[in-house]
């Protein structure tokens, strides 16, 4: 399921010759105030160096060259770590008076320079000098977990304003993260079986090459990146490979980025189990990468993509199923402009993560993103109260794709080739051969997919032509105009099975649901198009997909996808009445399951028959 980190970063006020970070007087009601911290206890914090825009240009540009299969003589080519990092550059001496600054309060060696950013992890007397003697800090501990204490802010923190005009944010010192527990429906003491979904099933629907039949013409990589601190066991791994009849290959110790901690145990440890094995069932041959999150630290979407560009070696497929609402980002449920109408912080920081964005795909990056799990309106919003609908990051970022999920009805159960163990003599649920796929639904699923239009970010060329159609066709079956912004980034871009996968987890057996899982599904999918692509075209992957997805669409759609016509996403997770709004699937593109569903063995084709047509005319 669509997991959520919950994320803040400081909201600013004018306040004399000083810029004041405010804080708010109380923390979410699942923290509570502890300790005072000792002086030589560690904080660790990030800072945001303010951008040159000619070089943000540049490199926007340079994005959409690289990613626009209809540029024959630039596309696909791909730019090395050290090209990458020199094309965004800081704002003209910003960087060098952010680190002056730094350095008169805090050693050397606690500072890492990444040039366009700063992290710092030092000890607590030192951050209170760099941000004035009144800044104090305190131990917050997670009530459902006395045992885990992070340090926060305990009131306001002071930075000079000929500093400030130097940074676009500092994150690390009032987050807070929430947890978030998945859906999992347990296949342990049911009396009535269920449906499970297994990779020969998926393999055969999709028509995704068997690679464990077949193999794989070039060696690839995929990650799965987790940000609530989950953990995964190999023994998981073994069963789960065992029960589906899948090859068995274990992580690399550096392809393990974070921690693997089972001891740190969250309510959430089912959702990094779906997404492994999701993407080992579908594609076992590739590398797989294991990006995880220390919940009580910092890090969400910013930090992490910031890190991960700073990478020499990265997986090539990355897929990420949490999100957050666009206006949430930055401050959790206060708005950003609270305290200053010039300053739109959730801006701020969807403009820098998506120029992370841009960096990732500039380097062949591919990267997938569930649309969330409660439609229009947001897990924040599940009463379907909201006059507007809330769109999430960052499913609605035009640099990412987006995927939303579907159904099956009409389940056939026939005995598939090769069955697994799983599916032989199960008195816990029969493996599904067959069904018509229809978007998820509340009375089926209980949850719906995310999906409608960003707030904050425009429409991208490349989907322009489909979201106006749609917007034309349904102009009467629309909500109100006043509920969304018919002129923003519209999502997801495609859809896949989001039901009763089959997971296992800390040796259990599960069966999951949820966008969380069509991500990965179609991420895996993407890391076997990329070993044909690598073998065609001596070695590049397919990098940012939408511009390649949609061009598909429109020269092959009847082939290539499969057209979802069914469903809608105005329900939540909670609420499903009269009073929720919303879009519903039709033919074409729709707001509720995308371009539809693929077909891999089409789009292989497509790709091959895209390549010879460059070599004929000597691009390669």
């Amino acid at each position: 399921m669509n997991s959520i980190l919950f994320t803040l970063i400081a909201t600013i006020i004018n306040f004399g010759h000083c810029k004041i970070y405010v804080t708010r007087n109380s923390p979410p009601q699942n923290w509570q105030k502890d300790t005072i911290p000792s002086d030589s206890d560690t904080i660790q914090f990030y800072i945001a160096c303010k951008h040159d825009q000619e070089s943000v240009e540049w490199l926007e540009k340079l994005f959409w060259k690289k990613s626009d299969p209809l540029n024959s003589e630039e596309y696909q080519q791909w730019l090395s770590y050290n090209e990458v990092q020199r094309l965004v550059k800081p704002k003209k001496h910003s960087h060098d008076k952010i680190l002056k600054w730094l350095l008169k309060f805090i050693p050397q060696n606690h500072i890492i320079d990444y040039k366009d950013s700063f992290k710092i992890k030092t000890e607590v007397h030192y951050a209170v000098k760099l941000f004035e003697s009144k800044t104090k800090f305190s131990y917050y501990r997670l009530k459902q977990r006395p045992g885990i204490k992070i340090i926060r802010l305990d009131g306001d923190c002071h930075v000079k304003e000929s500093i400030f005009e130097h940074i676009d944010m500092i994150t690390g010192l009032d987050e807070f993260p929430r947890d978030i527990p998945i859906r999992v429906v347990p296949t342990a003491g049911l009396s009535t079986q269920l449906d499970i979904v297994v990779p020969q099933f998926i393999t055969k629907y999709y028509h995704i090459p068997n690679v464990t039949c077949q193999g794989l013409p070039k060696p690839v990589s995929q990650a799965v990146i987790e940000f609530l601190g989950e953990f995964y066991l190999e023994t998981d791994l073994q069963l789960y490979c065992n029960l589906t009849s899948t090859p068995y290959k274990a992580l690399k110790p550096e392809h393990i980025i974070g921690s693997n901690n089972f001891t740190n145990f969250t309510l959430d440890f089912f959702e990094t189990a779906l997404d492994m094995d999701i993407m080992i069932g579908l594609n076992p041959l590739a590398d797989l990468w294991y990006f995880n999150t220390d919940p009580y630290d910092n890090r969400w979407l910013y930090i992490f993509t910031m890190i991960a560009n700073h990478m020499k070696v990265l997986p090539e497929v990355m897929s990420i199923s949490y999100g957050n609402p666009e206006n949430t980002n930055c401050v959790g449920e206060v708005d950003c402009d609270s305290f200053n109408q010039s300053s739109h912080l959730e801006e701020i920081f969807i403009k820098r993560v998506n120029i992370e964005f841009m960096k990732l795909g500039l380097r062949g990056v591919s990267i997938v993103v569930s649309s969330g799990d409660d439609g229009v309106y947001g897990y924040n919003n599940t009463d379907c109260k909201s006059t507007t609908f809330i769109p999430q990051y960052p499913a609605s970022s035009p640099y990412v794709t987006t995927l939303g999920a579907t159904y099956l009805k009409n389940q056939q159960y026939q005995q598939l080739q090769n069955a697994p163990p799983i599916c032989i003599n199960n008195p816990l649920g029969r493996c599904v051969s067959g069904g018509d796929e229809v978007a998820v639904s509340y009375e089926n699923d209980h949850f719906t997919s995310g999906g409608g239009f960003s707030n904050l970010q425009s429409m991208p060329s490349y989907q322009k032509h489909v979201v106006e159609e749609y917007l034309y066709e349904q102009k009467c079956q629309l909500p109100s105009s006043s509920m969304f912004n018919r002129t923003g980034r519209a999502y997801p871009d495609l859809s896949a099975l989001g039901n009763f996968a089959l997971v296992v987890a800390n040796g259990s057996l599960g069966l999951v649901g949820g966008t969380s899982m069509s991500s990965p599904l179609f991420g895996a999918c993407v890391s076997i198009l990329n070993s044909y692509s690598k073998q065609l075209t001596n070695g590049r992957t397919l990098g940012f997909l939408n511009p390649l997805l949609y061009l598909m669409y429109e020269k092959e759609s009847t082939k290539i996808f499969k057209d979802i016509t069914e469903g809608n996403n105005r329900c939540t997770t909670q609420t499903c009445t009269a009073d929720c709004k919303g879009f519903y699937a039709s033919e074409g593109w729709d707001p509720v399951t995308g371009l539809g569903t693929p077909n891999i063995r089409e789009m292989l084709k497509f790709i091959k028959a895209l390549n010879s047509t460059r070599i004929d005319n000597e691009k390669y």
